[in-house]
């Protein structure tokens, strides 16, 4: 008797906890939207601002403004970069599913981050791979973010490998991205997917819960794998 009450209170348990989650997702998406907003268009501002300066400054041939005009720019960038996110966690979308290449995705994903000197890629896509029936921009954006995190875990430098796969007895198509970083630590890998969760000193923690989102909208799944010192792997995985 007292197994079965023991099995019933975990039960109850986990379900409290999975509406406490739910909960949560719905506050932070309508608190992230409207902060989104407000932020957008003062941001939009400065970017315009910078681009005048610049234009008039274009003869410009100090170093020193150069190089301040280009930190104005990364970090512009960075900023419209949280923006979006907050605007796609506020958002309950649903997938715009079409034929997806998943390589072309990765190559995509891989191409819209600008990739360090010090940090060696490389690259391993499988060939003739099934197409799977997905919203491309949303796990080309899962990638993205997973290979932002990997470069920003490798600031000494490092490699960062992307290896896409067919699992055909599951039924599905794997992208793994791995780096040589600092890794997670163990308590922190099963927090790694909740919202406002980061160990950065930039950043705003819904990166990789949003990407665990996308993918679960697919009806997919991702995973992580880490070793502090050794490195991190993510795990995404697709429905052929």
């Amino acid at each position: 008797m007292a197994y079965v009450i023991g099995i019933i209170n975990e039960e109850r348990k986990e379900v409290e906890e999975r509406l406490l989650y739910a909960e949560r997702f719905v506050a932070i998406g309508e608190f992230s939207s409207g902060v989104a907003h407000e932020l957008r268009q003062p941001l939009e501002e400065i970017k315009n601002a910078a681009y005048f300066i610049s234009m008039k400054l274009k003869e410009v041939v100090d170093e020193e403004v150069k190089r301040r005009f280009a930190t104005l720019e990364r970090e512009v960038k960075r900023a419209n970069r949280l923006i979006t996110d907050l605007l796609n966690f506020s958002r309950a979308e649903t997938p715009t599913l079409k034929k997806c290449a998943v390589n072309q995705v990765v190559v995509e994903a891989l191409s819209a981050i600008e990739i360090p000197e010090n940090i060696e890629v490389k690259t391993v896509l499988k060939e003739a791979l099934p197409a799977v029936h997905a919203d491309c921009n949303q796990i080309q954006h899962t990638c993205s973010n997973i290979i932002a995190n990997a470069i920003s875990a490798m600031p000494e430098g490092g490699s960062l490998e992307l290896k896409t796969e067919e699992k055909k007895e599951e039924g599905i198509i794997q992208i793994s991205i791995a780096d040589t970083g600092e890794g997670i630590l163990k308590e922190n890998l099963k927090k790694v997917f909740d919202p406002l969760f980061t160990t950065k000193a930039t950043g705003i923690g819904l990166g990789l819960s949003l990407c665990e989102k996308y993918v679960e909208a697919h009806g997919g799944e991702i995973v992580v794998e880490s070793e502090v010192g050794k490195g991190t792997k993510f795990i995404v995985k697709l429905l052929v």
